[in-house]
């Protein structure tokens, strides 16, 4: 219990300092570390980690797409798309025995949602200088507010 309490203190420091950081370049990189956990847990509940090309490329995609969320490297979000898709389509073809089809399924979709929704943060964040902050507070707070009851 002492365990998570001191993680859940150190989690919230963190927090609030990536918060208070937003208009940094220091918001987008946590925002893929959070989002490369995120895909990692699905994979590791999915047991996907035994294909471990097309893990790495999932991984790579939830790393880096909320960097590629706004600024001078949105351009490059559909070149880091196709190349990594393209990189799990081969995985797939070469496993084709082994990785069934809803395997794949679940990686691609993983890949897409994950990293999307929390891309969504960074774009709040940058979508109004001054206000961008409390835009994605407020969405944080809505997605808990039916725990919060």
């Amino acid at each position: 219990m002492a365990t998570r309490l001191i993680s859940a203190g150190i989690g919230i420091v963190l927090a609030l300092i990536i918060l208070f950081l937003h208009n940094t370049v220091l918001f987008p990189i946590a925002v893929g570390i959070v989002a490369a956990i995120g895909l990692f847990e699905l994979y590791r509940a999915l047991q996907l980690q035994r294909y471990p090309i097309s893990f790495l490329a999932g991984m790579l995609y939830a790393l880096v797409v909320p960097s590629m969320a706004v600024g001078s490297l949105a351009k490059f979000r559909m070149l880091l798309t196709v190349f990594c898709l393209t990189v799990m389509m081969l995985d797939y073809i070469r496993h084709k025995t082994k990785m069934a089809a809803r395997n794949f399924f679940g990686m691609v979709v993983g890949m897409f949602l994950i990293p999307g929704a929390m891309s969504s943060a960074v774009v709040l964040n940058f979508s109004h200088e001054k206000h961008g902050v409390i835009y994605v507070v407020l969405a944080l707070l809505g997605a808990w507010s039916p725990v919060i009851e």
